[in-house]
């Protein structure tokens, strides 16, 4: 089944805190014209989203996962298939939702945290009041 398996997939490293990033992609697949959020699980920071047919496919299937690396920044994975698996032009097809949805979330942490990207908090000396 290789032969027909045309997923794409991509990682990102982002400026921002794991919990920023998940809920930007949910914003984002919220707002976007022809996206869905069909799941969100803020426990495990994992996203499934779907994208309705088109001309060219019977629709997508993207799988996200944030992983935290440290309090400001995170990797985000996303993986874009097709529904059906078949199509001659998925291969670009899911590229350009990966782009669209990437493109849709970063203007949700536009949004959410202006131009520049939230600062590392200092540390709080629980002996000070």
């Amino acid at each position: 089944m290789a032969l027909f398996d045309r997923a794409q997939q991509q990682s990102l490293l982002y400026n921002y805190p794991a919990w920023a990033v998940f809920q930007a992609m949910c914003g984002a697949a919220q707002v976007t014209s022809g996206f869905t959020l069909i799941m969100a699980n803020p426990q495990l920071l994992t996203i499934q989203i779907s994208k309705s047919m088109s001309i060219f496919t019977w629709g997508e299937n993207l799988f996200a996962q944030v992983f935290p690396l440290n309090e400001t920044q995170s990797n985000l994975q996303i993986i874009c298939k097709s529904k059906l698996g078949t199509e001659i032009a998925a291969n670009s097809q899911n590229r350009k939702d990966i782009e669209k949805i990437l493109g849709a979330t970063q203007q949700q942490l536009m949004l959410m945290f202006g131009a520049n990207p939230p600062a590392p908090m200092p540390p709080q000396n629980p002996y000070m009041g």
